[in-house]
């Protein structure tokens, strides 16, 4: 699954830069972590040299949570 490819380390900085931001900017705000996973599918098409692509999209509202 393509959101297999946020790892933990991945997580962890990217809610390390977005509290520094956070803070930095002194804001009042709940931060939420989403993840877009877009896939592509190649059929190739018999009477043409080229591909047909179909594409597919996947939200992952609160992905993982921060601490």
């Amino acid at each position: 699954m393509p959101q297999d490819f946020v790892k933990p380390k991945k997580i962890q900085l990217l809610v390390k830069a977005v509290n520094e931001y956070v803070v930095s900017k002194n804001l009042d705000i709940e931060v939420r972590f989403d993840i877009i996973a877009i896939t592509a599918s190649v059929h190739p098409l018999i009477s043409e040299p080229k591909e047909d692509k179909t594409f597919s999209i996947e939200h992952l509202v609160d992905a993982f949570y921060h601490f």
